[in-house]
């Protein structure tokens, strides 16, 4: 009895073990693509054939994607870029010194240009006044007339002017307007100019009134002044 007991219940625990081991779950296996996935992103850190820049996760950044396809264009493509890229260089330092150059003959002609044009003498009317007077500062029987626009009446050295005594504390300077009046008619030049009726100079009247002969003696004294 015994025995048949302890037979019976070893046959118990075989069976139990057997049925154990038939409901454990199999080990999982791995799939053909899961495998690749893995194998991808191990080697996803790759140099490129041209480049020899990395791709991070698979992915180029848009600086190695922009310089892989210039060294992939072709020479003209690449001298193209670069020229559309390619700051414009300064005009030489020699070509700026020539052209300041000639802006400055250009301003020292047009300066002597007029220059001489002011200083041109016109017509001959100018030669009356050579009777009396000499076109520098030495006096004749006139004062000298070097200089004479833009003096102050009466001021001439070496000269004994008449009208002194009337013109004291109402002198005036001999621009162009005075200088007309003065020439056309001296005598009633020197009662306008001094306010005083009385007022003389030995200076006959010329009566250059004309405009043309006028334009002639100032162009005399433009030319000495």
């Amino acid at each position: 009895m015994r025995w048949t007991l302890m037979i019976a219940t070893t046959a118990a625990l075989v069976a139990c073990s057997s049925n154990a081991n038939q409901t454990q779950s199999p080990e999982p296996t791995s799939s053909p693509t899961a495998e690749q996935s893995m194998q991808q992103e191990k080697t996803a850190d790759v140099k490129t054939d041209k480049g020899g820049e990395h791709f991070q996760n698979g992915m180029a950044s848009p600086e190695q994607l922009a310089q892989g396809a210039m060294q992939q264009a072709s020479p003209t493509q690449q001298s193209t870029a670069q020229e559309k890229t390619a700051p414009v260089a300064p005009a030489p330092s020699s070509t700026m010194q020539q052209v300041q150059k000639s802006v400055e003959q250009a301003t020292q002609a047009t300066a002597s240009t007029s220059t001489s044009t002011a200083n041109k003498v016109v017509g001959t009317t100018w030669k009356r006044c050579a009777v009396c007077h000499n076109f520098t500062h030495t006096p004749k029987v006139g004062p000298g007339l070097a200089g004479i626009i833009g003096r102050t009446a009466g001021t001439e050295s070496n000269f004994n002017y008449r009208f002194t005594k009337y013109i004291k504390g109402k002198a005036w300077v001999w621009d162009e307007a005075h200088l007309k009046k003065w020439m056309c008619d001296s005598k009633k030049a020197i009662k306008a100019f001094t306010g005083d009726e009385n007022a003389q100079t030995k200076m006959p009247s010329q009566h250059v009134c004309d405009p043309a002969d006028q334009e002639s003696v100032l162009s005399k004294l433009r030319s000495i002044s």
